[in-house]
């Protein structure tokens, strides 16, 4: 039920600060908060916001970052926002991830 899954963490804020780990950490964690449900092991065909490559098949390599931003913000249904920009595919030069989730209360 909605309401439990958020009640430990209502009126408290939440903050990752990281690498990718942490990405995947706050990701695993606001899925889990907005669906109900913990991100599993891939099927063929199924995305998780625990792995990039799944939001980006048939997408050239400076095209996967985009696409992983649009697409684990719109898994989680529109209590994301997402300020998040990634020049190319592997340069950690340019590259700016916000993420913040507000859920029932709860803002991760």
């Amino acid at each position: 039920e909605p309401k439990m899954r958020s009640k430990c963490l209502r009126h408290r804020h939440l903050l990752f600060v990281g690498d990718s780990l942490q990405r995947y950490l706050y990701l695993t964690l606001a899925n889990f908060l907005v669906t109900g449900e913990w991100p599993r092991d891939l099927k063929a065909g199924e995305r998780s916001p625990c792995f990039e490559g799944a939001y980006a098949l048939n997408k050239t390599r400076d095209e996967v970052w985009p696409e992983y931003f649009r697409g684990t913000n719109s898994d989680l249904r529109g209590a994301e926002i997402c300020d998040c920009f990634r020049t190319t595919c592997c340069s950690e030069a340019v590259l700016n991830e916000n993420r913040y989730t507000l859920f029932d209360g709860a803002a991760v």
